[in-house]
């Protein structure tokens, strides 16, 4: 191609990633399908540098217990030195986990401030159970430095089965870069947490069960499948990641199953719980809305 990155050098044709003769969002399916796939290839970034004044990754959650079966949210937060604001084009790292198994992870994007999703920023994620790992990779679009300090992105996910009682989130192949494609230097932080078994937790807990939704992410209804509930479902309530109540009603039932009119949400993650006719939580799943 004519054109080249600015700094790398890199040829444009090598940021193709489908093959289509176009650099655009449809070349993130094409990261996807190869996803952990080794070349021989060799990066064209060096490792960050390490720097005590550097930049530095930190994770915030509201709460350093987490209990299986319990939805919980955690802010990946890019900073500068000494909590000043930080500089910066795209980040790329590892968020490594221990002592638990998670599920239904989702990545969101909504507050970072790097950029706005689907319109000057561009992001992937992906889950990698087997490895207790989640890849996360996000970058702007516009050729253009941006600063600030806070959430670069959330993660949401319902802690499994616990293995120990206490665990660590680290943060692994990290690389930070400015619009010149140039690698900056950063730092990170672990985040320790006590893990609780659900077995151990309220007889609440204990009787709630998963229960299926689509489509997830949702833009106007959201179908509920009841038929794995221990008891019957009779009322529904939503709350977003702050735990602020976003919408409630009565249930109505089609056999085991349910619609949930969601257009009055806001674009985000959600959890919705299902409420059994003495007010017990006899149902739990997460989802998202999106209007884009």
């Amino acid at each position: 191609w004519p054109d080249s990155l600015p700094g790398s050098g890199i040829n444009l044709r090598h940021v193709d990633c489908d093959g289509n003769g176009q650099v655009n969002v449809a070349d993130t399916f094409a990261i996807h399908q190869n996803w952990g796939r080794m070349t021989p290839l060799t990066p064209f970034l060096p490792p960050a540098v390490v720097d005590l004044r550097s930049n530095q990754l930190q994770i915030s959650i509201q709460s350093d217990t987490l209990t299986g079966g319990q939805p919980t949210t955690l802010d990946v937060i890019l900073t500068g030195d000494a909590d000043q604001l930080a500089t910066a084009y795209g980040a790329a790292f590892s968020l490594k986990y221990e002592g638990l198994t998670l599920s239904d992870v989702e990545v969101t994007f909504l507050d970072s401030w790097l950029g706005t999703l689907h319109q000057d920023l561009l992001a992937v994620s992906r889950h990698l159970p087997d490895s207790n790992r989640i890849d996360i990779s996000l970058t702007r679009l516009n050729q253009q430095d941006t600063t600030g300090s806070g959430p670069i992105c959330r993660v949401h996910f319902l802690p499994g089965e616990v293995f120990s009682n206490t665990g660590q989130f680290t943060f692994e192949d990290i690389t930070l870069i400015n619009a010149a494609g140039e690698p900056l230097p950063i730092t990170a932080t672990t985040h320790e947490y006590v893990l609780v078994d659900q077995s151990t937790s309220t007889q609440a807990n204990r009787s709630m069960a998963a229960i299926k939704i689509f489509p997830n992410p949702a833009t106007d209804q959201l179908f509920v499948d009841l038929s794995q509930l221990r008891s019957t479902a009779r009322t529904f309530q939503v709350v977003d990641v702050l735990g602020r109540l976003a919408h409630r009603g009565e249930l109505t039932l089609n056999g085991s199953n349910t619609l949930i009119d969601v257009r009055q949400l806001e674009p985000g993650v959600y959890h919705l719980s299902l409420l059994d006719r003495s007010g017990e939580v006899v149902g739990l799943a997460r989802f998202v809305t999106d209007r884009w």
